[in-house]
């Protein structure tokens, strides 16, 4: 089941990747459903509103959200957490998505503030954008 192998992938990166399992327990909780792995990443399915990248070597979890880097920024600025979010703020690589570099467990309360900002992005975007595509 994908669900023990995306835990198995986490569990090598330590304390981040517990931070990891945490967060997609939270994302499964606000969204069901269930992680699918793509090249390196792990990508919410049905929704893809959120995906893990596992970086054991570095220590690093890697967040691809859907959203702008705009509506993140207002995400973390109402948490009084805007030095958070432009420190480890990092340039996806598809349009209409951001992604946030999680190092070390002060972050988790960020992460989860955009994982909910992402959801909510999606319901109010992501199936138009995907419907759109599939016209195109």
């Amino acid at each position: 089941m994908d669900r023990d192998l995306m835990y198995d992938e986490c569990e090598t990166a330590g304390e981040i990747g517990m931070i990891g399992i945490a967060l997609a327990l939270f994302a499964k909780s606000i969204c069901p459903g269930v992680f699918k792995k793509k090249s390196r990443t792990w990508i919410h399915d049905p929704c893809n509103f959120v995906a893990f990248q596992v970086r054991p070597a570095k220590r690093k979890l890697v967040l691809t959200l859907s959203g702008t880097y705009g509506r993140f920024s207002r995400v973390a600025a109402a948490a009084s957490l805007s030095e958070d979010w432009s420190r480890n703020f990092a340039e996806a690589r598809f349009p209409d998505y951001c992604a946030y570099e999680i190092t070390n467990p002060s972050q988790l309360l960020l992460a989860v503030l955009l994982i909910k900002a992402a959801l909510d992005n999606y319901k109010q975007h992501g199936r138009h954008r995907a419907s759109a595509s599939a016209a195109n």
